[in-house]
């Protein structure tokens, strides 16, 4: 065999010297030479035969005179044409180009995949591919950027930068910003360090997405201030991904304006309005907030509904109870409050104001202090002698209207439960319902909106019935620009306990647009830089190649065919490296999806960031096997709320979807001691709440415990650490996000949003690291009693070590918690315990880590607004705080019959 491939070498070779004319002879000369011979007869069959690979040699040789002749006569009748299709027909047949082309025609494929990837293909987050360089204090919290929890955050000194070294294909950051930054600069660079772009943030908007200049390799996020970043996102697109739901900043003169005093308050008391207010000629204004999550919660609900601009947030103090205006002036400023609005008024120069009733809805004191200083705020807008430094920057303004909401009337403002064509046949109600429901801390309580859209115009001062202030009213909004953007269809409630509305008529087909709700809306993926490239590459290396073969002819007479070679070989390698970089970009998979709000689900842990120096850390154990964890909840067949309540047997239980708790009350007579074990099921963290001793939230106010979960209606409430009560406890406390103390005198347990704990021993710095971490509930009592499944040493010589009643919580695992009171004082009942003691009970139910709570006379546990432990010394002590777990309608109310006292019989506490 390597004989005969020698053979056609030789063959090919003699045939090439041929036709180039290098031997010198005239093509047309009589055969009768040897070498003309060679050329037009045998040798020369062979030779053609090689080339277009037809039949085994023993054919070739065959049919080596049919093709002698054939050929002859072809090269008499043009020697020139000859020569092409030679030199043509050598390139075609080879096997390296004829894979080059079937490469390029699979590329070309490939492009028309592209572009329907570009039209409707999902946004990629590249996040995860970037490096991000923090300053070195903060280099443990880089998760914070990407936890997908607003709360938590990094917090940047004058001076100090955030830097992102980005991915392959990244077009656009996305920053969520804790607070509207002051003064903070966003630069681009190239892959030298080079700035190629700087701009600066808004001073208004709380997510941000900056489109990258071409060629930028890194970016940078720097301030002359202070500031601080909640979230961080590299994607692979110019524009934001729906999913992050960036809007813009509000405009002057919309024609509406919602001023209300909480996050929530827009859904629960205006839900009517909404549909209304979501173009960009209406606002929405918020005094206070909740938490940075709120925040977000708001913009979201709004962007459902079509909104693309962001709410006006203020930073007044969050008091969602019903504290009077005269107790809320002692924390709040009126003039501060009066002068706030009047600054928004003048900027923004808003038409008609709409807001709170004079008379507070559920008598909350801040919808009454709102109703006020916006009326207050309305008519010293007008007057050039007020707020002087909002008038100097914007002058005055004069306000046409304010209506405020009133609970009851005879004009509605419309049928809300009409189906709304705009919103695919939906009603306002279901979409103030869906709208409430965004809001994660308040799911909790199940609530069903229940807006009456009641109205009557207040300013200017004058009497206006109801009726005209209504028809008035609604003609304003009517005349709205209605939804900015095609809102998200929202999903009617599903139906309560508590009363609904009347039944939403069924929309008409035309009326109905199949939406889905979990599905997100893809911003296009644009063919970027490398798709060019590999195109224009093969593109050139396809014209190389046609035009070396085209200048064939002239380098073959010219004896220069080595050109030809060599230009068609580096035709097809920049064809191949053009049709390579296509294909590489082409096939690259997205590394992380977009997220869409995640959906109630069973925990699975998560572990935490390391914290500098911490004393004590969790170590997360594996889940429990899923099909156990989910059977601690409701059946299918369950009613919504299954309550056991077996007071003879120590027998206590509630379940519902996302909360189960088993209490199990033990006695013993050797010692005596009795001690209640409650074991906590969780599948949201909105299933727990920080219950305080008063309306006020100053964590100073004391009141019976049974009383305090009857007024949250907790399904279970236990004692906390004594908040600000004591003055000894010099230890961090946050509830609820607020920070109440930042001592680190005392250790630390932390409740974090991922369902786990964590702990401190006392004066561990690393403590303080929970407040930018987002955590919204801490407690400073101590002593720990379980550390990574390990007993503490020498808890008996604590403070609070000998006997005593005992409270305490531990965790199994992320969503499994245990909760433990132990009675005590009552020598013919209950000692109480030690410590120690008390630790092992945490240890024999499966904690990995435990805490010890107040205790003593504080220690009491209540289920379903009654208390099941009993007294120490038969009575229990007022507390300004509780952990609280659960709402529930069927607790009763602060004002209903008591079932159990907690009492013991008078000689159970004689010593003889």
């Amino acid at each position: 065999m390597h004989g005969k491939r020698t053979k056609t070498l030789n063959t090919i070779i003699d045939f090439q010297s041929a036709v180039s004319g290098a031997d010198g002879r005239d093509y047309d000369q009589p055969a009768g030479n040897g070498r003309q011979t060679g050329f037009a007869g045998d040798t020369c069959g062979q030779s053609n035969a090689a080339i277009i690979h037809s039949g085994s040699y023993s054919k070739r040789a065959a049919m080596s005179d049919v093709t002698s002749a054939a050929f002859s006569a072809f090269r008499r009748s043009s020697k020139h044409q000859g020569v092409r299709y030679m030199a043509f027909h050598s390139v075609y047949g080879s096997k390296l180009f004829r894979s080059a082309v079937a490469f390029f025609l699979l590329c070309a494929m490939l492009v028309p995949a592209s572009a329907t990837r570009a039209e409707g293909g999902e946004p990629v987050n590249l996040t995860g591919e970037c490096t991000i360089t923090l300053p070195e204090r903060s280099a443990s919290f880089e998760e914070r950027l990407t936890d997908a929890r607003f709360n938590s955050r990094i917090s940047f000194q004058p001076g100090e930068a955030l830097d992102v070294k980005l991915a392959d294909g990244a077009k656009g950051l996305y920053v969520a910003w804790y607070t509207a930054p002051e003064a903070a600069q966003v630069e681009f660079l190239d892959a030298k360090g080079t700035t190629l772009s700087s701009m600066s943030a808004s001073t208004d908007l709380l997510n941000e997405y900056f489109a990258l200049p071409q060629g930028a390799a890194s970016a940078r996020i720097s301030g002359e201030k202070a500031f601080a970043v909640s979230e961080l996102g590299v994607y692979n697109t110019e524009t934001p991904p729906e999913a992050l739901c960036v809007v813009q900043a509000q405009s002057a003169q919309p024609k509406a304006m919602l001023i209300v005093a909480m996050t929530a308050d827009e859904s629960y008391y205006f839900g009517s309005l909404l549909p209304y207010l979501s173009g960009d000629d209406a606002s929405l204004v918020f005094l206070s907030c909740e938490s940075r999550q709120a925040q977000q919660e708001a913009i979201r609900a709004r962007y459902a509904l079509g909104s693309r601009t962001q709410p006006i947030f203020g930073s007044f103090p969050y008091y969602p109870s019903a504290i009077d205006q005269r107790r809320l002036y002692s924390y709040v400023d009126k003039g501060d409050v009066t002068n706030w609005l009047i600054q928004i008024i003048r900027r923004y120069q808003p038409d008609t104001l709409i807001t709170h009733a004079s008379v507070a809805e559920d008598n909350i004191g801040m919808h009454q202090l709102t109703s006020t200083h916006v009326l207050l705020a309305a008519d010293q807008a007008a007057d050039d002698g007020k707020e002087y430094v909002s008038e100097r920057a914007y002058g005055v303004w004069q306000v046409r209207a304010v209506y405020q909401h009133v609970e009851s009337g005879a004009s509605p403002l419309y049928d809300t439960s009409a189906p709304l064509p705009a919103y695919g046949g939906e009603s306002a109600i279901s979409l103030a319902q869906a709208a409430y429901e965004n809001y994660s801390s308040l799911r909790v309580t199940h609530y069903t909106v229940s807006d009456t859209p009641y109205f009557v115009q207040t300013y200017p001062m004058g009497e206006q019935p109801q009726q005209q202030s209504t028809s008035e009213l609604f003609a304003l909004l009517s005349a709205l620009q209605g939804p900015a953007a095609a809102p998200d269809a929202a999903a009617t409630p599903a139906p309560s306990d508590t009363p609904a509305q009347e039944e939403t008529p069924q929309p008409t087909a035309e009326q109905m647009q199949p939406v889905d709700d979990s599905a997100e809306v893809a911003a296009p993926v644009a063919i970027g830089f490398m798709h060019y490239l590999g195109g224009g590459l093969a593109l050139l290396g396809v014209i190389v190649v046609i035009a070396s073969l085209a200048g064939g002819k002239r380098r073959a007479e010219s004896g220069k065919r080595g050109l030809t070679i060599a230009g068609t070989i580096f035709g097809i390698l920049l064809l191949l490296g053009g049709a390579g970089l296509l294909y590489r970009e082409l096939i690259k998979e997205p590394a992380v999806a977009t997220t869409p709000i995640p959906a109630a689900a069973t925990p699975a842990p998560t572990e935490e960031p390391p914290l500098p120096t911490p004393t004590a850390m969790l170590s997360v154990p594996e889940p429990a096997d899923e099909s156990e964890f989910a059977s601690h909840f409701r059946k299918e067949s369950d009613p919504a709320e299954v309550v056991v309540f077996d007071e003879t047997n120590g027998i206590y239980e509630y379940r519902n979807d996302t909360l189960a708790i088993e209490i199990r009350r033990t006695e013993q007579t050797s010692p005596m001691l009795a001690y209640y074990i409650a074991h906590i099921y969780m599948r949201e963290i909105d299933s727990y709440r920080s219950g305080f001793g008063s309306e006020r939230l100053n964590g100073r106010d004391t009141e019976d415990a049974c009383v305090m979960a009857r007024r949250y209606r907790a399904v279970l409430g236990m004692t906390g650490d004594n908040l600000l009560h004591s003055d000894y406890n010099r230890g961090m406390m946050l509830r609820d996000g607020r920070i109440f103390r930042s001592q680190t005198q005392v250790s630390l347990m932390a409740l974090t949003e991922d369902l786990s704990m964590r702990i401190y021993n006392k004066k561990d710095a690393a403590m303080l690291n929970e407040i930018e971490a987002g955590t919204q509930d801490t407690f400073a009592f101590g002593p720990p009693l379980i550390l990574d499944g390990v007993l503490c040493d020498n808890v008996d010589q604590d403070r609070v070590g000998r006997i005593n009643p005992r409270a305490g919580l531990g965790l199994v695992e992320p969503g499994h918690y245990v909760a433990i009171v132990a009675d005590g004082r009552l020598p013919h009942y209950s000692h109480g315990m030690m410590l120690s003691d008390f630790a092992k009970l945490f240890q024999q139910e499966g904690c990995v880590i435990a805490y010890n709570l107040d205790g003593g006379a504080s220690a009491t546990l209540v289920f379903m607004g009654e208390y099941i432990n009993k007294r120490a010394e038969n009575h229990y002590r007022s507390v300004p705080d509780q952990l609280l777990w659960g709402y529930s309608e069927l607790v009763p109310g602060v004002d209903d019959p008591y079932m159990l006292q907690g009492l013991v019989p008078q000689d159970w506490r004689k010593g003889d």
